[in-house]
């Protein structure tokens, strides 16, 4: 969902899903079906339980969802005329960008409560559950998390999906609306910074872009100002766990390894681990 569409500017949707999702826009709103039914209605679940517990911001907002229809297996949501994270990049300078940013960040880090939980099991037990389609090997990461003593982050609610794809950028405003969110194998703000720089920090949204014409050089360059941003950000909040980048981010590419099905996309999930490693190691 991007621009109000005019003569020249029909992208409804600036985005290719990789979960088998069917978006479908009916005037002023949208029906979602997916092949996954259990996993949708937990992703309309979870958009739910956060705005009851207070996830938005003024800045930050999540998109309204009518009741499930077990039926048809979907929910229905407003159309949201805005723009997607390529169309701002292009259209906006640094001062617009790194508002729209901080508001992001702002939101997530005001989730950090005061005390931590452990995951280094909660680690093991995803390793061993993942199967991923790609030759990735998970290995150095078991090995380098059995070694930990423990691994603590910050508990606090997660959006659990915070990805370039989920987000609407007001045409007036850096305000953002969420459209989607989903469960996190671990609930914590912290992976909601680890899912972002999947984007930011590794590029995926521009693998899966198809809206307007963009000025890729500019886009690419403001991606790696965000990138940069949100590094320090949340270096200067000294973010719990932050240490275990590499490892969660490489946890999070093989975790949407089985969804992908295009060369490009396995390539760069190749390229995109190797990167992970190597981060870790320079750590």
């Amino acid at each position: 969902m991007s621009t109000p569409p005019t003569d020249n500017n029909q992208y409804d949707f600036a985005f290719r899903g990789a979960g088998g999702n069917t978006i479908i826009r009916l005037g002023e709103d949208v029906i979602k079906h997916a092949v996954d039914n259990k996993r949708l209605k937990e992703q309309y679940t979870k958009i739910i339980s956060l705005r009851q517990a207070g996830w938005e911001s003024e800045n930050c907002k999540l998109v309204n969802v009518n009741s499930w229809d077990e039926s048809s297996g979907s929910y229905q949501m407003p159309y949201i005329y805005g723009m997607d994270i390529l169309s701002y990049c292009t259209l906006r300078g640094p001062t617009d960008i790194q508002c729209l940013i901080n508001h992001i960040i702002d939101t997530v880090i005001s989730h950090c409560q005061n005390h931590s939980q452990p995951i280094k099991q909660n680690i093991l037990n995803k390793l061993d559950g993942l199967q991923p389609k790609t030759n990735l090997s998970l290995k150095w990461i078991q090995d380098i998390v059995v070694k930990e003593p423990e691994i603590y982050i910050p508990v606090g609610l997660c959006h659990g999906d915070m990805t370039a794809v989920n987000m609407i950028i007001d045409n007036d405003s850096p305000k953002v609306t969420f459209i989607d969110s989903t469960l996190s194998y671990i609930e914590s703000p912290l992976m909601d910074i680890i899912k972002f720089r999947q984007d930011t920090h590794f590029g995926w949204l521009f693998n899966q872009y198809m809206g307007p014409d963009v000025d890729v050089t500019k886009c690419k360059l403001a991606i790696i100002y965000i990138d940069q941003l949100v590094d320090y950000r949340i270096k200067q909040y000294n973010l719990m766990g932050y240490q275990y980048y590499p490892l969660l981010q490489a946890i999070n590419l093989a975790r949407i390894d089985p969804f992908i099905t295009r060369t490009a996309d396995k390539e760069w999930i190749q390229i995109s681990m190797e990167k992970c490693k190597n981060l870790w190691k320079q750590h």
